[in-house]
């Protein structure tokens, strides 16, 4: 299916946000309109949109419901609108966990449904790529995934975009190319998570025998909050010890010993023993 307007046309709808890579107008009641900037590759886009449509995608995914032309050519798609939706990096804001009540199990709640909707479009054979606590929005404990063009489909539609704070750094090969993978995947959602459940990038704060290091440099140096290299905390961010041992040691041993994570991309279970 595909919808067909004039330049004109596309004109009228007002206009709700700008990216580097694409416009987003509103179009009807519950739907978006999305409209590639001329120096995207539109042709890779296009299969994608076409891939995305061809396939079954969870409930919560809010991908292509509609190709998009102008003039008759491909421009974009037709998309739902997240409706009274926040995204998750409010999660964490210690403020607006108060002002509505959030507690740690909602939010561990809310960060197992995101997992296990990234694990089935795993078993798709896809990969996400772009991991970061702005792609995602949520309503109560269900989270609903946009931007879903970036992500990669097949070998040769890997995915296009990728957040460097939130990527598995031996996936970032020294001439700047990307190695997406699954297991980069596992390292990239654990980062995701724990920010979103502790309050704190997992290579957070200050590291007091070199203040000068950043994020990145302690995430190929397996310096993370877990472990004993003297970090400094902001005192705004609360303790994590409600989180089980267990899901403790998976991060730690993530994080610090460099562990590949043959588990599905929820990282644990949603059950007594986590909380």
């Amino acid at each position: 299916m595909s919808v067909n307007f004039t330049s004109g046309q596309l004109l009228k709808f007002p206009l709700l946000a700008e990216g580097g890579e694409a416009k987003i107008y509103e179009y009807r009641n519950d739907t978006l309109i999305k409209i590639f900037k001329p120096h995207i590759d539109l042709r890779r886009k296009e299969e994608k949109v076409k891939r995305l449509l061809a396939g079954k995608m969870p409930s919560n995914v809010y991908g292509p419901i509609e190709v998009v032309t102008v003039n008759n050519k491909f421009a974009g798609y037709v998309m739902k609108k997240v409706q009274n939706a926040e995204v998750f990096h409010q999660l964490i804001k210690g403020k607006y966990l108060k002002t509505y009540q959030i507690t740690n199990k909602d939010v561990l709640e809310l960060v197992v449904n995101a997992g296990k909707t990234i694990e089935s479009f795993h078993k798709c054979g896809g990969l996400i790529g772009d991991y970061n606590d702005y792609n995602i929005m949520m309503k109560g404990t269900q989270p609903f995934f946009i931007d879903v063009d970036s992500w990669g489909i097949s070998s040769s539609l890997t995915p296009d975009a990728y957040t460097e704070t939130f990527m598995d750094p031996n996936a970032m090969k020294a001439n700047g190319l990307i190695n997406f993978s699954l297991e980069a995947e596992h390292y990239n959602f654990a980062v995701l998570s724990f920010n979103i459940l502790t309050r704190i990038h997992p290579f957070g704060g200050t590291y007091s025998k070199d203040e000068n290091m950043t994020t990145l440099e302690r995430m190929k140096g397996k310096i993370s909050v877990l472990g004993n290299h003297g970090i400094i905390l902001p005192k705004i961010i609360p303790s994590w010890d409600w989180m089980s041992p267990k899901l403790k040691e998976t991060y730690y041993d993530i994080f610090e010993k460099g562990k590949k994570s043959s588990k599905d991309s929820t990282l644990f279970y949603y059950n007594d023993d986590n909380y």
